[in-house]
Order: C-alpha cells, then structure tokens, then sequence
C-alpha cells in the first residue's frame, strides 16, 4: 500500500499546481484525517483517511488522498524517530523550550502526547502534556535534530509547518533539501505546489529571500521594489521643492499609490518625509501623518483582484472585512496575508449561500501593520493590530469596538461592521460572534463557520470541545425545554422541545417538503455537548465546516443578508415627483442571485377620480386589466398591473415601462415598482424583508 501511495504521490505532483474541489462530506473527513494527524493520533488519522477512499472522489481527488496518506506515513515516520532519539544518550535526546531558559528533554511519546524530563540542575521531574500544549513551534523543536539528512523525515517536518502556520520554517527546510540533494529537486519542487497550491512554473522554483518562488516572479519583485525605491526618492525629492498645495496633494496621491501597489515599506519612508516636510499643508501633511498613524496599509477588493469584477458600491452590498493580526511592515510577510485572505475568499465561495448571493457580497482585505509579530499567547505579549490573544489554544479578538473604530475611522459609512481577523499564529479553534472573527492562519476552512456565528448569531452544532477537554456529560434528569439560539434547543422532553423550537415552521421528518431534501427534525448534540442539546438537521456547517447550512441556518444568513441589501439596487429616474410632459421610461436595477431572478410587479393606480364603468373586466389595451367599480360602491383608487420589459448585459438586470401622455388621461397616477426575492431558502411567510417597493408620482398635465 506504501508503494502504492508513493506512486500516486508522484503522479500527482508530475501535475502543475492543482486546485481540488471535494464534496462538503469529503472535506470534512479530510480535514479530520489531517488535524489528528498533526497531532500525531494515527488511530484516528487513519480511520479518517481510510474513510475518505470509500467517498466518491474524482481521479485527482483520490490522487491527492493518497499523497496525502503518504505524508501521514512520513509524520508516522518522524514520531518514531523521536522515540528513538529520546532513548539515545541524555545530552543528545530532543528538547524544547518550555518557558525563558527552562527546557526540556523527551522521554517518549505517541499519539496521546508527550513524557519531558525538564533539565535542572537539581532533582529530576517529569512531564506529561498532551499533544495539544505542544505548539508548533516546540514540535519543531523536538524534531530539528532527528534523523538529519533524511528526506523523507525532512518533508514530513515540512508538511507539519506548512499546516501548523510556520510556512518560513517549512520554505527553509525544502530550501535546505534542494540545495543539499539536487535530485531530490524535483520532489521538493512538487512537494511546495501541492502543499500551498501555488502552480509550479516551467523549470522549478528559485529559491529568493527565504522564498520559493517562480524565477520571473522574483525578476519582477526585484524590478518593482528598485522601482519603488527609485520612485519613493523622486517622490520625496519632489516633495522638498514643492511648494503649492495642489502638487504636494499630487505627490502624495502618488505615494499612496505605490502602497496600494503593495510597496508599503517604500511607500511609508516616502509618507514619513511629507509629513515631516510639509505638516502644516492642508489636506497634506494631515494626510501623510494620519496613514502614518493607521495600522492599515491598504484596501483590496478581492473579487477585482481575482478577475470577477467589482460587484457594487458598500451602501447596497453585504461588506466583509479581512484584517490582518499580527502582520509586520515587510512587503513579502503582507504578500503572505494577501494569500491568507484570497484563501479564505475562496473557502466563502465554496458555500451555496456565498455562492449564490455572489453579487450581494464585497470582499475587501485590508493589509495591517502590526509592531510584533504572530499574536499574544497566554503570558508571551504582543502588541498586534486587532489585539487578538490565543488562550489555551483559543484565538480570540475581545475589543470588537476596537476592530469597528478602525474600520469607521479608515473607510467611514463603507462597512456593516463585519471582521475576519485573519491571525498571523497557530491556534487550535477560531471564534465568532458579535460581527468579528478571529480565525488563525491555520485554520482558513473555517471561516464560513465563524461567519455563521458573528454574522447571524447561529450557534455551534457540534457535539464535542473543540480545545480537546472531555465533552459535557448528560443532566441525568430532566432539563427543561429552552432555545439556545435559532439552530438549537436544549431539553429532554421531546414535546416540550417542539413547543420552544425556533425551526417550528421548518419542521418535515420526511425531507419531502423542504428543499434540501432531508428530514428536519430533532437531531441530538450540540452547543460542544453530546446529549440534552438539539439541532434541526444532521449535517450543517456549523456542525462539520465541509457542509453546507442547513435549511433552518440558511433562511437565517439569507433574512441577515436583506436587513444590509435591498432587492432593488438603483431606479431611474430618482426623483419621486415627475411631470410626464414627453416619454419617460421608469427603470429599477435589481440585484441578481446566481441561479434565480427577482420577481418585479409593475402597477400603477390613479390618485383622481375616474368616471365609473360598466362590464366585468376593463381592458386598456396596453396590457393592463383592472376591476371596474360596482354599483353602490365607493369609488377607490384604480388600480391596474402594468407588464413591464426586461434589458440585461449579462450582469446587470434592467426592469423598466415606457410611459407617454398621449396614453394617459390627464391627472395624477402612482406608479410602482414591487421586487422580491422568490428563494425556497426563506418560508414564504417570513420573506416580508426580501420585498421591496419603489415608487413614483407622475403628473399627466391636460392636454393644449
């Protein structure tokens, strides 16, 4: 099987930078095969990664499986190299750094954690931690002099950096092998593009600055930072002999373009010169002094930046923010957040709410300086742009008003307070809640998850501690029936539960009547508790991160989505008071989900009196019909249902009617516009937030 997995291993490779999409169910086991493997439990690692073959994968997929198969056995390797060592003289066993200048040397270890004998000069002791205190940085430690000179040892310490955040440790070590086994090349080459999933240029990487990277990417990085330096000189340069307002502001402008450019270390020495030059010039050196004093560095609009185009201005679009924490003013270490974000981007998408709402959704990253970097760790502090700590292995950013005071002061009136704070460290769980996510650099899958919480209030439906502690044990007795949040209840009496349920509505123990097919009902286990805690269906996101929402979870972030977008993007004309003196056309751009459309109902309603007709159904022969009055009723306001025409470019959706006071009687008419959103995902009952009526009053002045 070995030999077998060494093939696929080297098939895959041979193919340049693949981009494998699994199934929800397939990522999820993966992702599960992988953290035990990382910290060394192989009976679950294994159990994981058996089942993932079972799962319908494509051919690349089950290529990739079994590479990575191939690296569990390489970290399989390295444990048992450890072992080895720890048995071999005192002096030369593995050790790590406990605390300042205590260390420690191994005794043992397996897949439940680690024996340390602490070195002291006095007594002896012993410690026994689970793999979960071992950081990755002490991991590495034990590991640096095992087995030196072993490719297949080197590449498993590779893998174990590259997924536990240490992408410089992981470079250097494939660095080291391809410069010391030159044959090996090729493998390290292959290896670089699986694992971080950049393709792999013709000829191999180079390896510059710590570094491997495609060898005319670092020619085009030394030409812009010489360029960037030249110009940030001139630019400086310029700026002593300047002496109007409107070049100065010209050559600040150019500045902040080179940072936009991602020259932020050129562009911030160019900005500390204006602001020393030129303080008292308005619009100026209050400028240069306040991006000085900002941690931001840049916005980029991700979806631009991938090629999808802009999708609209924040005052109609669901804005989601990606901050760095724990990011330093070095060019190359900012290119690392700028992937951080685009992956996480991409986790988004790979979600049907995400994907379906596409247009409904701005994603900005926003690159931040931080003055130390990785994040505050237990006592270890660090002074970071979010001021986000990891306790106990728990990623967190506590002063959310913080993160909002940044993003209103750096682009005020452009954000719905939502932060992913993407976290420069290793951390074992992210976190959500209150519009702000603190989500290590480790842990990217995770992102919609932690959306679901700190976007709309859901709460976890998975049935275990995700730090690793033992799971809450059942009340024994009776536990009163109580919503813990709109996906779950807690309780033990099933017809009390079904009297408190926030899912009432949804509730189908068939799966026949509802879109995802699948019963919803009570499921058992949530809220990190096995027992007396109740979810609305099996699977969800915020159960295993590979899901999708489940039903009662989607009508959730959908009604969350309209409280920030309206169905109707722009109308023309805008004034609501119009004189239709000439053909006028009415128009409403609407938003535009992936795979269905808007419903838009015209009508129009005359506010004068009319005279009363006779016959059943009143026909204007311009595709309208309305009721005419009855005898002895009061005369209301007529009111007819116009058919509207439809213009589209392929991403903007155009609904209009053609007006003319030749058609119309002189008077006063109201004429209205109604658009909403037909989903499955929302109840019919519930989607009063996904309508939205635009309306105008037209003059018709009596005719010369």
């Amino acid at each position: 099987m070995a030999e077998l997995e060494e093939q696929a291993a080297q098939a895959l490779a041979a193919r340049r930078g693949p981009v494998i999409e699994l199934s929800p169910q397939a990522t999820t086991v993966e992702k599960e095969g992988l953290d035990a493997a990382l910290r060394f439990d192989f009976e679950v690692a294994w159990a994981r990664l058996d089942e993932l073959l079972t799962l319908g994968l494509s051919d690349e997929a089950r290529l990739r499986a079994h590479w990575l198969r191939h690296q569990v056995r390489g970290l399989e390797a390295l444990l048992q190299a450890l072992n080895a060592a720890a048995q071999g003289p005192a002096e030369q066993r593995p050790a790590l750094t406990i605390k300042g200048e205590l260390r420690a040397r191994l005794r043992a270890a397996d897949g439940k954690g680690v024996v340390l004998a602490p070195i002291v000069e006095k007594g002896e002791g012993e410690l026994r931690w689970p793999w979960t205190r071992v950081t990755p940085y002490q991991a590495q430690e034990l590991a640096a002099n095992v087995g030196a000179g072993d490719a297949t040892l080197t590449f498993a310490r590779a893998f174990h950096a590259f997924h536990t955040g240490l992408e410089d440790a992981g470079v250097e070590l494939l660095a080291q092998l391809a410069q010391s086994r030159r044959r090996l090349q090729g493998e390290v080459f292959s290896f670089y593009a699986l694992v971080t999933g950049v393709p792999m240029p013709e000829g191999g990487f180079v390896v510059y600055q710590g570094r491997l990277i495609d060898p005319a990417e670092r020619e085009r990085i030394i030409a812009a930072r010489q360029a960037a330096r030249e110009a940030a000189q001139q630019l400086a340069a310029e700026a002593r002999e300047a002496g109007e307002q409107r070049r100065l502001v010209s050559l600040l402008q150019k500045v902040l373009a080179l940072m936009d450019a991602g020259n932020y270390e050129a562009g911030r020495a160019a900005l500390a010169k204006i602001a020393e030059r030129h303080a008292a010039v308005p619009g100026v050196g209050d400028v240069a002094r306040a991006r000085l004093q900002s941690p931001v560095l840049r916005r980029r609009d991700l979806r631009a930046a991938r090629g999808l185009g802009h999708n609209g201005p924040p005052a109609n679009r669901l804005d989601i923010y990606f901050l760095g924490d724990g990011f330093v003013l070095d060019d190359q270490k900012q290119v690392q957040f700028d992937r951080y974000a685009d992956t996480a981007m991409r986790f988004c998408q790979l979600q049907d709410f995400f994907k379906e709402y596409e247009q409904y959704v701005n994603y900005w990253a926003c690159n931040t300086v931080s003055k130390d970097e990785g994040l505050t760790k237990d006592a270890d502090t660090k002074d970071t742009a979010l001021r986000g700590r990891i306790e106990g292995g728990v990623y967190t950013i506590q002063d959310r008003a913080a993160a909002f005071a940044l993003l209103e002061a750096s682009f005020p009136g452009e954000h719905d307070r939502l932060v992913v704070g993407i976290g420069n460290d290793f951390a074992n769980v992210a976190t959500g809640g209150g519009g702000v996510v603190a989500n290590p650099k480790t842990m990217l899958s995770a992102v919609p998850h932690e959306l679901g919480h700190a976007f709309a209030g859901l709460g976890d439906e998975y049935d275990h501690d995700p730090t690793g502690g033992p799971a809450a044990p059942g009340a024994g007795g009776r536990v009163p029936a109580r919503a813990l949040g709109p996906n779950l209840v807690a309780g033990n009496r099933r017809e009390e539960l079904l009297g408190v349920v926030p899912w009432a509505d949804w509730l189908d123990p068939t799966g026949q009547k509802n879109w995802t097919g699948k019963p919803i009902d009570l499921f058992e286990g949530g809220n990190r508790q096995p027992k007396d805690v109740w979810r609305p269906q099996k699977a969800c996101v915020m159960r295993d991160i590979g899901s999708p929402f489940c039903a009662p979870c989607m009508e959730r972030m959908v009604l969350r989505l309209y409280e920030h977008v309206r169905p109707i993007d722009q109308v023309w004309p805008d004034e609501a008071e119009l004189t239709l003196d000439k053909e006028l056309l009415l128009r409403v751009l609407v938003m535009k989900p992936r795979t269905h459309d808007l419903f838009v109902h015209w009508r129009r309603k005359r506010l004068a009196s009319a005279p009363a007709s006779t016959g059943d159904v009143e026909d204007a022969g311009d595709g309208t019909r309305s009721r005419p009055t009855r005898p002895g009723e009061a005369a209301a306001p007529e009111v007819k249902d116009i058919s509207g025409k439809l213009t589209t470019d392929g991403v903007n959706y155009i609904h209009f009617i053609k007006l003319s006071p030749r058609d119309l009687e002189p008077g006063r008419y109201e004429l209205s516009a109604e658009v909403w959103d037909p989903t499955p995902w929302v109840l019919e009952k519930n989607r009063g937030p996904l309508r939205q009526t635009r309306t105008w009053v037209v003059t018709v002045p009596p005719r010369r």
